[in-house]
């Protein structure tokens, strides 16, 4: 008796609970494939209002305020019933107490999370935020993070992920600016002065909230050698009846695809049972493109020559975006969603999307 008394004692500290979100809809893209003048394209697809997935997830009480956690999720789609590897969406241990928390394995990043937290639609729907602000790879393989402990409204998350390959690409010139060798012949060389084709990638994201007020910085670099780094700053106010945020970024990625600066504005607000959403933003791209074209004298060659792939300011390179969206909750588990957009690309064509589904959480 004593035995199974301990047993049952230690058990109830241990949680372990299935869930996952099962999230199909049609959609309507005024531009099919994106292309100008083309006829609408309908298609169903899985995850319009957030992925469809499945996981586990787990915590352990050890204790004094420590915790231990695990997570595994990987995506579905549920329109055709394709399942990616297990675990490709998240899979991670921690530990959590009061001097924060650590976490190992791969998750999302700060930078993604903030991009989310300060959009309307967050990083989901037609109208998600990462549509207008750039995302440095959502999320790190190999990846470790610690986050603080909040005081008085202040919480800080870092994050980076350890390099485990052996690729190398050859070594730029003094002031080149990019460069795309790592598909030399040379690419894997681990002679002459050859650097390593990928640097460990930094994520940082700072966050203060204080009731209705929440404000956040993320900076992120991508880990890819060459100059390509972001920072994003953003705010939002509960005013009760209706949330109001925006965000701002500075992008100092030397390609025009991922924009030079951005903004997106929005805001949320109970309506009936549900809750409505609109947001409207702008990325620019304005400025000088340019790509590395590697010179390569032989398959031991470290020397390259980049020029300009563009010399003039590519005026075309932005994009737009304005949308409203509603989400109907049937139960609190079960809601039906529906949401318009309307987009211009970067190359300049306008087109228009709709979607509705219904979305199950379990």
């Amino acid at each position: 008796m004593a035995v199974l008394t301990v047993s049952s004692a230690a058990f109830a500290q241990s949680t372990v609970t299935l869930y996952g979100r099962v999230d199909l809809g049609i959609s309507s893209n005024g531009s099919a494939a994106g292309v100008k003048g083309a006829s609408p394209k309908v298609t169903m697809a899985s995850g319009g209002a957030g992925a469809s997935r499945f996981g586990v997830r787990g915590t352990e009480d050890l204790g004094g305020g420590l915790k231990a956690n695990f997570l595994v999720e990987a995506g579905m789609a549920s329109d055709t019933g394709g399942v990616t590897q297990l675990g490709d969406r998240n899979t991670y241990v921690d530990l959590s107490g009061g001097f924060g928390g650590v976490r190992l394995g791969r998750f999302l990043n700060p930078q993604l999370l903030q991009v989310g937290k300060f959009s309307a639609f967050g990083t989901d729907y037609v109208g998600n935020g990462s549509l207008i602000m750039h995302i440095e790879a959502a999320r790190y393989n190999n990846a470790i993070s610690y986050t603080t402990p909040t005081i008085s409204g202040f919480s800080a998350t870092v994050m980076t992920a350890f390099d485990e390959s052996n690729t190398f690409r050859v070594a730029q010139p003094q002031g080149a600016t990019a460069s795309t060798s790592g598909t030399a012949s040379n690419a894997s060389s681990t002679t002459g002065n050859a650097v390593p084709a990928v640097k460990q990638p930094i994520n940082i994201g700072l966050s203060y909230n204080n009731g209705p007020i929440s404000v956040g910085v993320a900076h992120a670099e991508n880990g890819v050698s060459g100059p390509k780094a972001l920072t994003n700053i953003g705010a939002s106010y509960d005013l009760g009846m209706a949330k109001i945020m925006a965000q701002y970024e500075t992008n100092s990625n030397i390609t025009a695809a991922a924009g030079k600066t951005a903004y997106l504005v929005g805001a949320t607000a109970p309506l009936g049972s549900g809750l409505l959403r609109v947001t409207m933003g702008k990325r620019d791209a304005s400025g000088i493109e340019f790509a590395g074209v590697p010179s390569i004298t032989s398959g031991t060659s470290t020397t390259a020559a980049f020029q300009p792939a563009n010399s003039s300011a590519n005026i075309s390179a932005w994009k737009t975006l304005s949308a409203i969206g509603y989400d109907y909750n049937l139960s609190k588990r079960t809601s039906l969603y529906a949401a318009y957009a309307r987009n211009k690309t970067q190359a300049d064509v306008s087109f228009n999307t709709f979607q509705a589904g219904v979305a199950h959480n379990f």
